[in-house]
């Protein structure tokens, strides 16, 4: 591979190793010609007979089969009706681009072929097949070394092309790949642009929503007022739903807006009594929010409380302010869609100023009683 691949001058300094698939007279001929040539090594092989030639010269194996690498040149003859066989197939009429046409074009081995009794037509029909060297018998002994040194460097050519082509085509994938690469890259860029954008436009929402709910506290001086004011932004966040507060301090539910009314329950105070024993004693004892989907299965409450709640969406949400707990608020819904995860997280930032808010107010109220 090498020495075929090397300067090609260096051919007049090495001796020519030739594979002829020839036969009868036409090889004896032949070989006549070159066994005195001292810069040639003849090999003879031979085509199987279960080989059906030409066709063969289109099939891999049969190249393979003959180990052409081993050699430089591979000479063969075609006669008129393996020519015309051979042009006739469309291999042969796809061109001679380096990644497609014959195979003999895409070998580092030069072809030979031997015509015999051909006229100047088939000589120019063989030679737009691509073959490296062409003979036609009777030939001239003086001239068959110089055709073969002509052959082996058309074959140099091709070859040289051959692989600058593969690697400008590596160097092609590569910069594909690499475009790739770099394509991916930006993308997740963008998509982290973009995500961090979401999520920054999210969070300066969550705080203009923080900061409306707190403006709305801020100077309401009444207890009752302030909470039913409080409860009413609440349930702006969340549609179709009824919300209620419990204070530590003195105990019990101190405002509660229903947006729908429940016959079973006359009285709000009995659910409010449903609500201390279940959701605000879990909240006060976990001191984490607490999204129940459906009321019906809490606990403990007898099996007739649950049939009233069944289908109910409960949200239990902390109220502490410097790790002092100050209430519940209690958000439920009974009708509609359940109480989801988004709502309770759009809320729940609420419960800070809402807390700064009852603290402040307790702290004002204490200051005056105390006068």
């Amino acid at each position: 591979m090498s020495r075929r691949r090397g300067n090609l001058a260096a051919r007049d300094f090495l001796p020519i190793k030739i594979l002829s698939l020839l036969s009868g007279d036409l090889e004896v001929c032949f070989r006549r010609t070159l066994v005195d040539q001292e810069q040639v090594e003849y090999f003879r092989g031979r085509v199987p007979a279960s080989i059906r030639w030409p066709t063969a010269l289109f099939d891999r194996r049969f190249w393979a089969r003959l180990s052409v690498e081993a050699y430089d040149l591979v000479v063969f003859e075609l006669s008129s009706a393996a020519l015309g066989e051979l042009l006739q197939m469309p291999a042969a009429r796809s061109g001679f681009q380096f990644w497609a046409g014959p195979i003999w074009l895409r070998l580092p081995t030069a072809t030979g072929v031997v015509l015999k009794d051909a006229d100047r037509v088939e000589v120019e029909q063989a030679a737009q097949l691509g073959f490296d060297g062409l003979w036609t018998a009777p030939w001239q002994a003086a001239d068959t070394l110089k055709r073969l040194k002509g052959a082996l460097q058309r074959a140099g050519c091709r070859w040289y092309h051959i692989e600058r082509y593969s690697r400008v085509r590596g160097l092609c994938r590569q910069v594909n790949r690499k475009r790739r690469q770099l394509r991916d890259k930006v993308d997740l860029l963008c998509r982290d642009l973009v995500n961090s954008n979401i999520q920054f436009t999210e969070t300066l929402q969550d705080l203009q929503r923080v900061y409306d709910f707190q403006s709305s506290l801020v100077g309401e001086f009444d207890r009752r007022y302030m909470l039913y004011k409080a409860l009413g932004g609440l349930k702006l966040h969340l549609s179709d739903s009824s919300a209620a507060i419990y204070l530590c301090n003195p105990g019990g539910f101190a405002a509660h807006v229903a947006a729908f009314q429940q016959p079973e329950i006359d009285n709000p105070a009995d659910l409010e009594e449903l609500f201390t024993k279940t959701v605000v004693k879990e909240v006060l004892r976990t001191g984490h929010c607490l999204l129940v989907r459906d009321a019906g299965t809490l606990t403990p409450i007898s099996s007739e409380q649950q049939g009233l709640l069944g289908g109910w969406s409960l949200l239990g949400l902390p109220v502490a302010h410097e790790g002092r707990f100050i209430g519940v608020v209690v958000v439920y819904r009974q009708t509609g869609k359940e109480i989801s995860e988004s709502e309770k997280n759009r809320i729940k930032p609420l419960m800070r100023p809402l807390a700064h808010a009852l603290d402040s107010l307790q702290k004002l109220e204490h200051v005056i009683c105390t006068r």
